[in-house]
């Protein structure tokens, strides 16, 4: 999405048997959860996007994608 220098990105999520976590994402950066791990076994999950400038014709436009992949986390075999 662009421009990306006027966008804010946070993920509200819900982990498994544990209260919501802001994380913040970096605009045009991809963004992953290992749901195999406890820490981060995704339960909800709010995806936010703010345009931060003040002008008030300021556009950000694009697009996103947010998928669940079938692959195992980096760290497992």
């Amino acid at each position: 999405m662009s421009p990306a220098a006027d966008l804010d990105v946070d993920a509200l999520v819900k982990i498994e048997d544990g209260g919501w976590e802001r994380h913040r994402l970096g605009a045009g950066g991809a963004a992953s959860f290992c749901l195999s791990d406890p820490e981060e076994e995704v339960e909800e999950l709010y995806l936010v996007l703010s345009n931060h400038n003040r002008d008030l014709f300021s556009v950000v436009e694009g697009q996103f994608t947010a998928q669940v992949l079938g692959e195992h986390c980096a760290d497992e075999e």
